[in-house]
């Protein structure tokens, strides 16, 4: 994984185990300064439910950033069926991919809770894109032990997201330490 210069240069080529995950090809991110005071994350009620609970984990990550009283940006997308249909107070309209792209490298902190896998597409496209990743899951996987780590690279959320809003909001107050953690690579 290579997130690019410390210095803010240009972003490589992320390239990455399981080789069934494509090349991401992003093009280099906005300057840290530019970024958008928020929080991304556009998604559908697909994936795991939450830890205890029939709720579904990414359903419950938009209804909490939306009780926060944080600045955050996205919701729940309703592609048609087979897709669930999201609850009305959750369900945006659908962004392109490009539009996405564009999102993720003006935000400050973006989110990417585990879906079907822990290490998901939209994880490796935060790292990318220069914003700060918040996410699920990752401790479980053997073979990024000692190469991402919690801190240092994202921010860990606990898979119930009992700590979401405050360490959002914490990252959103202190975006020194969210640029920190944002641009070392990996």
């Amino acid at each position: 994984i290579s997130q690019g210069a410390a210095d803010g240069g240009p972003r490589g080529v992320l390239g990455l185990l399981p080789p069934f995950l494509p090349r991401i090809r992003v093009p280099p991110p906005f300057l840290w300064k530019g970024r958008e005071r928020q929080v991304l994350f556009y998604a559908t009620a697909t994936g795991p439910t939450l830890p205890g609970s029939e709720r579904n984990l990414r359903t419950a990550v938009v209804e909490i950033l939306k009780s926060s009283g944080l600045p955050f940006r996205g919701g729940i997308v309703n592609p048609g069926p087979p897709y669930p249909v999201p609850p009305p107070h959750l369900h945006v309209p659908a962004v392109s991919r490009a539009r996405h792209g564009a999102l993720l490298r003006t935000a400050m902190l973006c989110l990417a809770p585990a879906g079907n896998n822990p290490v998901t597409k939209r994880f490796l496209e935060i790292l990318a894109s220069g914003a700060l990743a918040l996410t699920t899951g990752l401790e479980s996987v053997r073979w990024l032990r000692g190469r991402l780590r919690p801190g240092e690279h994202y921010v860990a959320i606990r898979d119930d997201l009992s700590d979401l809003a405050e360490k959002a909001a914490y990252y959103l107050d202190h975006a020194d330490e969210a640029e920190v953690i944002a641009r070392v690579e990996a």
